[in-house]
């Protein structure tokens, strides 16, 4: 009997220690993130056809390479994403609703999200008290032309996003 209730024990301990722990994981997520730097290129075969690297302010945006984030929670695992970038011809941040609305579906480290109705590939992420990073590789197939070259060319895209919380609302 004894031995029952110390693993029942275990077992409600557990749970409960489960269940706050992915509660702080929703706590940290949720919130308005700004992009404070980002490196991305694409290759084509064995050859680099674009990289960029860059670093940016979101409290003093300057370009459309600003953006911004917010993440809520919607249920279980799933989240709503909109994004935001910085329009230099109004001064503000600005969002079109047909492409700048995900939902990501979060489990572990890795993000899965929905773009225009479509299951992406995996988005690893790493999580801190103010830092989320971002890094994703997308593997595919093509006819070359797309890249400027002839016949079906593989091609592997590759992006690191890290932002700063600015802040836990939205």
């Amino acid at each position: 009997m004894k031995k029952l209730l110390f693993f029942l024990f275990l077992a409600i301990v557990a749970s409960v220690s489960i269940s706050c722990s992915k509660d702080s994981i929703t706590k940290k997520i949720e919130g308005t993130w700004g992009l404070i730097q980002y490196d991305w290129y694409s290759q084509v075969e064995d050859e680099i056809m674009n990289q960029r690297k860059g670093e940016c302010d979101p409290y003093n945006p300057k370009d459309d390479n600003d953006i911004k984030f917010t993440i809520v929670k919607d249920s279980g695992d799933d989240y709503s994403v909109t994004i935001y970038h910085w329009n230099n011809k109004i001064f503000d941040w600005v969002s079109d609703p047909s492409v700048d609305r995900w939902t990501w579906t979060i489990i572990g480290d890795k993000a899965y999200y929905a773009w225009n109705s479509e299951i992406e590939d995996p988005v690893s992420f790493q999580l801190d008290s103010d830092r989320l990073i971002m890094e994703g590789y997308y593997y595919g197939e093509d006819d070359g032309y797309r890249f400027g070259m002839t016949g079906r060319v593989k091609y592997i895209l590759y992006d690191k996003y890290i932002f700063i919380k600015m802040s836990d609302s939205f």
